[in-house]
């Protein structure tokens, strides 16, 4: 994770087969997530999804809580 200031960027994230089916992920997800609070962190981002090629891993975020937020990504400024 990278945090500055106030808000916290999922930099890299990653499961073997056995974490996965352990949902281990979640638990490391909201330990990050308490400590980035005490922290004084307000806002999350557990960057991009794409539901369609990895539905995975748009299972995983959605499944924290998160609420999806639409913004212009480094193409759409280019």
């Amino acid at each position: 994770f990278l945090v500055v200031g106030e808000r916290v960027c999922d930099y890299f994230g990653a499961a073997s087969d056995a974490g996965r089916k352990l949902y281990a992920s979640y638990a490391v997800y909201w330990e990050a997530v308490l400590d980035c609070k005490k922290q004084g962190a307000t806002r999350f981002d557990l960057g991009g999804i794409d539901p369609w090629t990895n539905p995975g891993v748009y299972k995983f975020k959605k499944e924290t809580g998160a609420r999806e937020t639409e913004s212009l990504g480094e193409w759409d400024w280019a």
